[in-house]
């Protein structure tokens, strides 16, 4: 399988077993793919500001948005269509956005930075839920599911439980 419209290096990659898609970006352009057939169903370009970029993204299926992170704290919720519309912008995390994983409660979604929090949104008022305070000194996070996340410091790797 080849997928289709590629035309830069990727900056990142994301398959959804679930939703069938393949996401892929780069500094310039975000790619929804069929995960069978490769076809492209759609693609964004300029989601991010100048000196900027995608670090994950994750469906909301309930509100069809998508919701984009980005090296600079951002989260972008968009909607889900041809042409690319911003919805809302959230700004309280400091530093990068590392992951982003959907909740249970499909109005809700959780993200992991840089800034030593884990963030828990909701998508139908668009207002932060709870921060979950880490140890600092990270370099990264990832987020491994609604429950589950692993932290990583210079002489170690945290796995723990929200």
């Amino acid at each position: 399988m080849r997928i289709e419209s590629k035309e830069m290096w990727l900056k990142g990659m994301k398959v959804d077993e679930k939703e069938g898609i393949i996401y892929t970006w780069n500094q310039v352009q975000t790619c929804f793919n069929d995960i069978d057939t490769g076809k492209l169903i759609f693609k964004y370009k300029s989601l991010t500001a100048y000196e900027d970029y995608i670090t994950d993204l994750i469906i909301s299926e309930q509100y069809k948005y998508f919701i984009t992170s980005s090296f600079k704290g951002q989260i972008y919720v968009w909607k889900l269509a041809d042409e690319r519309k911003l919805i809302h912008t959230f700004k309280n995390h400091a530093r990068t956005v590392t992951s982003l994983v959907n909740h249970p409660d499909k109005n809700l979604f959780i993200s992991a930075s840089l800034d030593n929090t884990i963030r828990i949104w909701c998508l139908d008022k668009f207002v932060e839920i709870y921060c979950f305070s880490l140890i600092s000194g990270l370099i990264n996070s990832k987020l491994l599911s609604d429950s589950k996340f692993v932290l990583f410091y210079d002489d170690r790797i945290e796995i723990g439980e929200l």
